[in-house]
């Protein structure tokens, strides 16, 4: 009987998370299985806390449309928002700078009216 292509999915997903798992090890990582497809490793911060990263292996099956994943498409439309994200940020450090040279205009503007003032009261 031949093999289900969920079957053959699983058997390969299998595989890579032994081969993630063995070159983890490889490089004297504590590296565990946390689920079917999950493996999580502990690690130190500089600052000597400890934590987990985590890594997920799947295979994607696709939209419910019956579009199949594409990685490369994912990976384009990642690139793009990423892109879109610089800019966004670009524009908002501007923006920033722009606010805070205004707001140091009126500062000096109110200190000037304020000194002119104060020279009015003791003239």
């Amino acid at each position: 009987m031949a093999k289900s292509v969920k079957t053959m999915k699983t058997e390969k997903k299998n595989e890579y998370i032994e081969k993630i798992t063995k070159f983890l090890l490889e490089n004297e990582e504590d590296v565990v299985r946390t689920g079917s497809g999950e493996l999580a490793f502990p690690i130190v911060l500089e600052n000597g806390d400890e934590c987990f990263i985590t890594l997920k292996v799947s295979i994607p099956t696709g939209t419910r449309d019956g579009e199949d994943y594409n990685g490369y498409a994912v990976a384009n439309s990642y690139k793009i928002d990423c892109e879109k994200s610089a800019v966004k940020a670009e524009n908002a450090r501007k923006a920033k700078e722009k606010k805070i040279a205004a707001d140091k205009k009126r500062r000096e503007n109110s200190a000037k009216i304020k000194a002119e003032r104060e020279k009015r009261k003791e003239g």
